[in-house]
């Protein structure tokens, strides 16, 4: 099972970019153009691509402002928290990303310094992008993921100095960060059940 991407309806540029970002790190992830599509018709449209995960880009003036996480089947369509109140992104085009392979594997990582809230959210970012967690005694231990689990891709979770967190996406292949770099400001942990039929 895939994972879909889209945006909110009127998505501006650094949406679409954030996504398509997105769509090129996050193994197995499609993306679609939302147009005029409802939430259920997003739920559907994941069902028919084979996808069992929905991540949501919704714009604030002008920039990506919110991330929105579901999980989907034939029948019910749940919400999944944490909703992500942005503070910012790096395309990969700001870091000067033009080309980039893709990757067949990814792994969450965070460190067991991190205060729980930043825990939480490396938890919940794995079940969502249906990856492993490693909790490691510090960010330097993830280039030993590539030999020892085989991975090529994580996505690291970290306590920010200028926001929340900070999630950016980092090759084990060249050892580069590989973009985009999200920054949290606040996370809201209230998931929702939605039935197909009901939005």
């Amino acid at each position: 099972m895939s994972i879909l991407i889209t945006t909110s309806r009127r998505p501006t540029r650094r949406t679409r970019s954030l996504c398509n970002d997105l769509a090129r790190v996050i193994p197995g992830a499609v993306r679609i153009n939302r147009g005029k599509l409802s939430l259920e018709g997003v739920a559907l449209r994941a069902i028919e691509l084979g996808a069992d995960r929905i991540i949501l880009v919704s714009v604030y003036k002008g920039n990506p402002g919110k991330m929105h996480f579901f999980e989907v089947s034939s029948e019910t369509f749940k919400r999944l928290g944490p909703d992500m109140l942005l503070a910012g992104v790096k395309l990969q085009r700001d870091l000067g990303i033009r080309s980039l392979r893709r990757h067949n594997s990814l792994g969450v990582v965070t460190t067991g310094s991190a205060n729980n809230e930043i825990r939480k959210l490396a938890d919940a970012l794995g079940y969502i992008l249906k990856s492993e967690v490693y909790v490691l005694d510090s960010m330097e231990r993830a280039a030993d993921l590539r030999e020892e689990k085989g991975l090529e891709l994580i996505l690291k979770v970290e306590e920010d100095r200028r926001s929340l967190a900070a999630l950016s996406f980092y090759s084990l292949l060249n050892e580069k960060i590989v973009g985009p770099i999200i920054r949290v400001k606040k996370l809201f942990w209230e998931p929702k059940v939605l039935l197909i039929g009901e939005t």
